[in-house]
């Protein structure tokens, strides 16, 4: 198993250093902020188990039993982390500064993440940010809010069978075995 944390901090995506956010000198310090990229928590577990039936195994040592039920063994990885940060954008029409993105004011001190999905209602709570109806930015920075994080299981059950000096195996595998849905990040158009 294993456990990471990190922070990644940037001033422009990833896919293309060239494109800032803002480009006024007066607000380029607003690029600095989380990576598109950013995973703080990352939790992997790999796990094999040999099934206690067959020769040399606790149960079912010998006969057609140790035939059949020996030689099976099950593994799994399982995967939890984070969600990626991503930006909430609002109409920039009282700005007037191409080339440079507009972002709401927050005007609830909590943002509540309410995390429906589709038709099922908005991901976060949108009430808790108002249009800027001023010429000025914004108060909220890039990457301010988080996408949903993932979990995901994924299962193998094999078994060897010894055919003159070679090893034929047998697999069944199910990657995404609890069938959860993993979900990218919602619109963070504020005004939509």
């Amino acid at each position: 198993s294993a456990y990471t944390w990190s922070k990644a901090i940037d001033e422009a995506p990833y896919s293309d250093w060239t494109e800032f956010r803002y480009n006024a000198a007066s607000v380029f310090y607003r690029n600095r902020s989380l990576a598109d990229h950013d995973i703080p928590h990352n939790f992997q577990l790999g796990a094999l188990y040999e099934l206690p039936f067959g020769k040399q195994k606790k149960w079912a040592t010998s006969g057609l039993s140790s035939t059949i039920f020996g030689g099976w063994q099950l593994n799994g990885v399982f995967a939890a982390y984070s969600g990626r940060p991503f930006n909430l954008t609002a109409s920039g029409s009282s700005l007037n500064m191409p080339g440079n993105q507009q972002t709401p004011d927050q005007i609830k001190e909590n943002v509540e993440v309410l995390g429906n999905v589709g038709s099922d209602g908005t991901y976060f709570d949108t009430t808790a940010f108002a249009r800027v109806t001023a010429v000025r930015f914004g108060n909220v920075g890039r990457n301010t809010m988080r996408g949903p994080g993932v979990a995901n299981l994924d299962l193998g059950l094999f078994r060897s069978f010894k055919v003159r000096e070679s090893d034929l195996q047998f697999r069944l595998e199910a990657f995404n075995a609890t069938n959860t849905p993993h979900f990218s990040n919602p619109n963070g158009n504020v005004n939509s």
